[in-house]
């Protein structure tokens, strides 16, 4: 599929269909995958203040856009602990 037909591809629920035909012109099956195509990042990180100089803090933000598992959220926080991020001030308890 072109970059161009990608790009213009509308939110939703999509077929790829795969024709594929060797060097010396033999068929393969066709193969068909559905997919879901969704634009909306699934987690948008927002800082108060972008300008930060040394020794000043931040409120920072994590706003989900999808269900969010513990296997996700641990791995953020990890991701976090090696980031020089020293500590999580609060966490939601409606995690899954």
């Amino acid at each position: 599929m072109p970059a161009a037909d990608v790009q213009a591809l509308a939110e939703g629920n999509h077929s790829v269909t795969a024709n594929v035909t060797n060097a010396v012109g033999v068929a393969a099956a066709e193969a068909s995958k559905a997919i879901i195509y969704n634009s909306t990042a699934p987690l948008t990180i927002t800082l108060d203040d972008t300008a930060l100089t040394a020794g000043e803090t931040t409120q920072v933000t994590f706003t989900f856009h999808e269900a969010v598992t513990w296997k996700i959220l641990t791995s953020m926080i990890l991701r976090l602990k090696t980031a020089p991020v020293h500590r999580v001030l609060s966490t939601s308890d409606d995690v899954e």
